[in-house]
């Protein structure tokens, strides 16, 4: 897999949650406006959009089979106005009607690992540093401050969400560990390094939140206290298929350490994931290790074992520089959390420099782990199986090409029957995601489908950074491939708007990197 790293002077880290987290929201975490309900739209206007949206995908006798059922569905008195009418009733009950069938359909009862197939990560620009020392300094550099940039007619529910949050495994469906609004919110966070986990308290006890010198104290205390990487990579289960995870889940909270240990990573604010630094590659391959390594850690080798992949808000620091987000997408959109990244990144440019109170921190303490034969039997099959996609996942690549604004790329395959109605078939290219950060940063994630690719792309004032990946096992897809191609279309698109393509001064070439 290759991607792109993108350049800059970032930098990750926290001194100060979000208000909302310690009371109710403040003004810029609630909604300026009165946001209306989410619509429902009339039967016939959806049953018309459906026949439509199938012109394309079947054959003009499967559209008109189509069609004569959905004259039926949609008669007076018939099972269409029965449906439509129950739908109307819950609209008047709920604020949107279709987000909790959204995240239960689209996220909880999927059963494939989070890992690739779920969880995007965020790539930040490689930081300037190069050993652990400069690891722990870019941790403190940014801040957990409430945005406030960019948000002016937003809908702001998510936010009180991010933080103290987790996906909950089960064995047929998930569930969620979500924050209860005017609770005290937990104090601490999880830090992981070499497969350990600790917990680490980010108050002091009058209330105050640490400083920068506090904080980087006690990170110190648990790079001493993991400096031997652990024989068990736990965090891997987390990556491992959702039905054999919450299996093994359901094992691991018998006892009541493994109970204890997992609850505090559930409910800590975030986990900041301290990473080894990984095998060297040429720079043409670099940024692929790079989107390897913020998607699902590089293999149960390398640092997948530093991962609680159910956590909403995993910020991830490597030793040699390379950082990024990974996060948990049944509680948040992409938008919300490139607010985060932006607004951290702001921080970082002029963060707090409190002196430290004289009054001692006691030890961050580890959460352990009472690991059973059966226990380390899932974890081994858990390894294997992270390492499967691992090495499917084929490429990312990055674009910088010159644009005023964004492009959409739509694709279909074959059509497909469903029962009664034609089911239409999933695209190998789905429309790509647009999340767009004032960063030069990329969010990557894996295909949705085996024979499909992943797209996203962040749109900047002189450039549009894009991710492209695809699974090597799969013969149709090449991702770099696509990449080209998309690069020469935009060029074309660049020279008719009278611009030479590839830069914002009208000067170079649109540059497309990446390992075919």
């Amino acid at each position: 897999m290759s991607a792109f790293a993108t350049r800059g002077p970032v930098a990750l880290g926290a001194v100060e949650p979000f208000p909302s987290l310690q009371g109710p929201p403040s003004r810029c975490l609630a909604s300026s406006f009165p946001l209306p309900r989410q619509p429902v739209p009339p039967l016939a206007q959806t049953l018309e959009r459906y026949l439509r949206s199938l012109e394309v995908l079947v054959t003009p006798e499967e559209l008109e089979e189509t069609r004569e059922l959905v004259q039926e569905f949609g008669a007076p008195g018939g099972e269409g106005e029965r449906l439509q009418a129950q739908l109307e009733r819950r609209a008047t009950r709920m604020e949107n009607w279709l987000s909790d069938w959204w995240v239960q359909s689209a996220y909880l009862e999927s059963r494939l690992p989070l890992a690739v197939h779920s969880s995007p990560a965020v790539v930040l620009p490689k930081q300037d540093y190069s050993d652990w020392r400069g690891q722990l300094r870019w941790v403190l550099a940014g801040g957990w401050r409430e945005p406030r940039a960019g948000l002016a007619g937003a809908c702001m529910a998510q936010y009180s969400s991010l933080f103290a949050s987790c996906r909950l495994p089960g064995p047929k469906h998930d569930g969620l560990l979500l924050p209860v609004p005017g609770r005290r919110a937990p104090t601490f966070i999880t830090v992981v390094r070499n497969f350990q986990f600790f917990q680490v308290e980010v108050y002091n006890s009058d209330g105050t939140p640490l400083t920068v010198d506090q904080l980087h104290l006690q990170l110190q205390r648990v790079r001493g206290l993991s400096w031997k990487t652990d024989k068990e990579p736990l965090g891997v289960l987390t990556g491992d298929h959702r039905h054999t995870w919450g299996q093994a889940y359901s094992t691991l909270m018998r006892d009541r350490l493994n109970r204890e240990s997992a609850r505090c990573i559930q409910h800590s604010l975030f986990t900041v994931c301290l990473d080894a630094p990984v095998l060297k590659v040429s720079d043409e391959r670099y940024p692929s290790r790079v989107a390897a390594q913020m998607l699902h850690g590089g293999g149960s080798y390398s640092n997948s074992g530093n991962r609680w992949f159910d956590k909403t808000l995993q910020f991830i620091l490597g030793e040699d520089g390379v950082c990024g987000v990974l996060y948990e997408q049944a509680v948040a959109d992409g938008a919300p959390i490139a607010t985060i990244i932006d607004h951290v990144l702001d921080y970082c440019k002029d963060p707090d420099t409190a002196r430290a109170p004289m009054t001692p921190l006691p030890l961050p303490p580890k959460l352990y782990f009472y690991i059973t034969p059966e226990i380390q039997w899932d974890i081994e099959r858990a390894k294997q199986n992270l390492d499967i996609p691992t090495t499917r996942l084929y490429e990312e690549a990055q674009l910088e090409v010159i644009s005023g604004g964004g492009f959409r790329l739509d694709g279909h395959s074959g059509a497909g029957r469903g029962r009664g109605l034609v089911r239409a078939p999933h695209p190998a290219l789905p429309t790509p995601c647009q999340v767009a950060s004032r960063s030069d940063c990329l969010m990557i994630y894996g295909p949705q489908v085996p024979d499909g690719y992943g797209v996203c792309y962040n749109p900047l004032d002189a450039h549009v950074n894009f991710a492209i990946t695809a699974f090597n096992c799969c013969r149709e897809t090449h991702a770099q491939r696509l990449a080209r191609t998309l690069q020469q279309v935009l060029d074309q698109l660049a020279r008719l708007l009278g611009e030479n393509p590839g830069s914002a001064d009208g000067e170079g070439g649109g540059d497309v990197e990446g390992q075919p």
